[in-house]
């Protein structure tokens, strides 16, 4: 059976997007549990921060492999259809990570950390940045 090096390279990246998850989500449990005194809201954050990494370093890993592999200057669009792997999910990714962000920095900017208000912060982040990303880049 002869595996290709695009499969190993795409297995690689989702492994290796897999890792930043799963090190997303402790981090961002940590520092709610120290810094916020809330470990319930640091794992919320650190799971949309984990799911958004899941999605977005897997594509910006192929899509960057793609940029190297190109000798000439070619266009985001292109460079995203060379790399595949789906560039709305990769951007969906990139907004939940920084929702993530924005939900501990809500978190810090109240007297108590709010879930509800975090998690509303987090999905407006998502939303906006996913969607203002693929008209840009689209």
């Amino acid at each position: 059976m002869s595996v290709s090096n695009s499969d190993v390279d795409d297995r690689v990246f989702k492994i290796i997007g897999g890792g930043s998850a799963v090190m997303n989500a402790v981090a961002f449990t940590a520092v709610g549990m120290t810094a916020l005194d809330s470990i319930v809201y640091g794992a919320i954050a650190g799971v949309f921060a984990g799911a958004g990494a899941s999605l977005f370093l897997p594509w910006f890993l192929r899509f960057t492999a793609a940029q190297n592999e190109v000798d000439d200057e070619l266009g985001f669009s292109e460079t995203a259809s060379r790399a595949g792997g789906g560039t709305r999910t990769g951007l969906v990714g990139l907004g939940m990570e920084l929702g993530g962000i924005s939900m501990l920095a809500t978190g810090f900017a109240l007297d108590e950390p709010d879930p509800l208000l975090g998690i509303l912060v987090a999905l407006a982040v998502a939303v906006v940045v996913s969607l203002a990303a693929s008209v840009v880049f689209d």
